[in-house]
Formats: structure tokens, C-alpha cells, sequence
């Protein structure tokens, strides 16, 4: 039987991938880049009945569990209250994610962690700038035993310093994969970008992750902290002690209990948009859409020109199917932070 003309096309594409941007292992591709795999993970959402409905990947950035993903893949995640985020390592281990750190989406990248220590992490080129004309490495999926790996050479900006664009195709699946230098060390992720028009592959900077996990490691201090209470120890009764228990609790995953918290600190006359913002993303990242946009509309209603809140309210819209109502406040965010716009519309497309 003859190869009909759609296959011939197909075969023709994948033939001109190969030669473009594969390379074989060998001496040209450098062995600290390829020991990177072991810190490449795959990250999936699963729904109430444990199929699997989304994937991509993620690497670890810090040996106590911290993972970089996907922005798509965490939406996903907290489309239902039922869904599952899980981790899968090189080494086939298959772990929960216990928190998700980012509070907001930069360049479709976000930080999440599971509860584990002593994972193998990559090594972060902190002061490497991504630039036109500069090549990095990028793996692929292992294949009985063999890692492809493919040089890209880094085109021109889409935005200068945080995006730009690379001629490697990257499936939604292969979305969040970090990209090297000759040492073997991350200098960014290939993302996949989802656009109503045309959606496109980007290398994305890590710099607002960077920053993320520094404040995420930052020693919580004295004004910013309170023990959980234990039956011999006193209970909160201030608004600030309250807050400072809810900030413990969403530091651990507990949201529940932060919710809880944060409804306290309320009821006792502590009223700003900063606070209604931490609530609505404790009751959102809970799975209540609902509540979280009331929430986020009486932070509006205390500061209305806050661009949190507007940010806040077009991603729980978005989530809640209202596309229309979510790029409506995504015009008005554009106005106020350019760069938190971009993130949220990277979220909404």
C-alpha cells in the first residue's frame, strides 16, 4: 500500500525536525547537560476519577521538593475542587503536590511543592540574561535509554528580558521544560504559549521564579510569624495575630484553616484590600470560585485602583468560564501594571 499524501507530509515534517534541531548524544553535547535529566519531572492533573486530563513538565529547583511547571497545568488543577495535581521523577516515583507557592503566573511558569527531601535539583545560572542569538540545550523525553537533545538558538524578543522566541516546537506537554547552558546549568524554560489565534514556543527567563523562591525560603519574621496554637498555648485574639496564623497555615497548604483565619482578622475590624486579596486566594486555590470573587470584589470596593485585585478577579473569571468578563478586567489591569496584565492574559488565553 502506498503512503498517502497527509502521511508523506507528516513523515517529510518530522524528517526536517530531526535534521533542524536534533543532535545525537555524543561529544558535542556536553555531559553536564545530559545529568540534568534526573531533575526533570512530569507534572499531571488528574480528575476525581484519576484520569489523567493535562500534562507537562517541570524541574526541580531546590532539593526539599520545590518544582517549577507550568502555568496551564495549574489551572487546570484548580478548574475542580476534586482534581489532582501529581509529580512523576525520573526514577518513576509518583509524589502529590502538598502546596502551590506562586501566587501569581509570570511567563507560564509557576512554583509548586511536594513533601519530600533530597531530590536530585538543577543548578540555576542566576546571572545568565537570555538573548537573541545565544544557544541553549534542550531534552527531550528519554527513549529506551536515549536522551535526544536538540541546540536552539534564541530568536528575537517577545517580551525584552522575559520572553523570547525559539524555532523549537514545544507541545503542551513538553511545556515547561528547563532550558541549559554547555555547563549543564538552567537558564530558562521552553513554554508553550496558548494564544486564541495562533499559539507559539517560547524561551521564558526565570528571574520573577527566582524571586519567588527567595521569598518563599526568606526566614519568616518575628512581626510575620505566630506559632499554631496548642491547647497549653494562648489563642490569637487580635486581627494581626490571626493574620499571622493564616499566613502560617497558607505557608503549609492548610487553607481551610487560613480561611478561617483570615474571616477572624476580618471580624475584628481589620478592613483593606491587601487582606481581602489573601483571602480570595486562599478560598480559590481551595476551589471556592464564588466565594473567592466576592472576596476579590470587596477588595475592589476598598481600593479599586489595585491592580492585585484586578488581577485577581480576571484569573478566578477566567477559571469560572466567564472569558469575556476576565479579559474585561484584564483591559483595565493594563492600565495600571503592563507586566502583571501580560501574565494574566497569558493565564486567560
Amino acid at each position: 500500500m502506498g503512503i498517502l499524501l497527509p502521511d508523506l507530509m507528516r513523515i517529510i515534517c518530522i524528517l526536517l525536525f530531526l535534521t533542524l534541531f536534533h543532535i545525537p548524544v555524543n561529544a558535542r553535547t556536553p555531559e553536564k547537560v545530559l545529568e540534568q535529566n534526573k531533575a526533570i519531572v512530569t507534572v499531571s492533573v488528574q480528575d476525581k476519577d484519576k484520569r489523567d486530563i493535562a500534562m507537562g513538565r517541570g524541574f526541580i529547583l531546590d532539593k526539599s521538593g520545590i518544582i517549577a511547571t507550568n502555568c496551564t497545568l495549574i489551572a487546570k488543577w484548580l478548574e475542580q475542587s476534586r482534581n489532582r495535581l501529581k509529580v512523576e521523577t525520573e526514577n518513576r516515583l509518583i509524589l502529590p503536590v502538598a502546596e502551590l507557592i506562586s501566587s501569581r503566573c509570570e511567563n507560564n511558569l509557576a512554583l509548586i511543592k511536594i513533601h519530600t527531601e533530597d531530590l536530585p535539583s538543577v543548578t540555576v545560572a542566576r546571572e545568565y540574561q537570555l538573548e537573541q542569538g545565544k544557544q541553549v540545550f534542550f531534552l527531550s523525553e528519554k527513549t529506551a535509554e536515549i536522551t535526544p537533545v536538540s541546540v536552539i538558538t534564541i530568536k528575537e524578543a517577545i517580551a525584552k528580558g522575559r520572553l523570547y522566541r525559539i524555532p523549537l516546537p514545544v507541545a503542551p506537554e513538553l511545556s515547561g521544560s528547563p532550558l541549559f547552558n554547555k555547563k549543564g546549568e538552567v537558564v530558562g524554560a521552553a513554554v508553550f504559549l496558548p494564544g486564541k489565534r495562533k499559539s507559539s514556543s517560547a524561551a521564558a527567563s526565570l528571574i520573577s521564579l527566582l524571586q519567588q523562591l527567595d521569598s518563599y525560603r526568606k526566614p519568616v519574621t518575628k512581626e510575620e510569624s505566630v506559632c499554631i496554637p496548642e491547647t497549653a498555648k494562648k489563642e490569637p485574639e487580635t486581627a494581626d495575630e490571626f493574620i499571622a496564623l493564616a499566613f502560617t497555615y497558607s505557608k503549609q497548604g492548610q487553607y481551610a484553616r487560613a480561611i478561617d483565619a483570615y474571616r477572624q482578622a476580618l471580624q475584628r475590624g481589620t478592613q483593606s484590600a491587601s487582606l481581602y486579596n489573601k483571602l480570595g486566594v486562599a478560598y480559590l486555590i481551595n476551589g471556592n470560585y464564588a466565594s473567592a470573587r466576592e472576596t476579590f470584589e470587596m477588595a475592589w470596593s476598598l481600593d479599586p485602583q489595585d491592580p492585585v485585585t484586578y488581577y485577581n478577579l480576571g484569573i478566578t473569571n477566567a477559571l469560572m468560564g466567564e472569558k469575556i468578563t476576565a479579559y474585561e478586567y484584564y483591559n483595565v489591569l493594563k492600565t495600571l501594571d503592563a507586566d502583571l496584565a501580560e501574565s494574566l492574559k497569558e493565564l486567560i488565553d
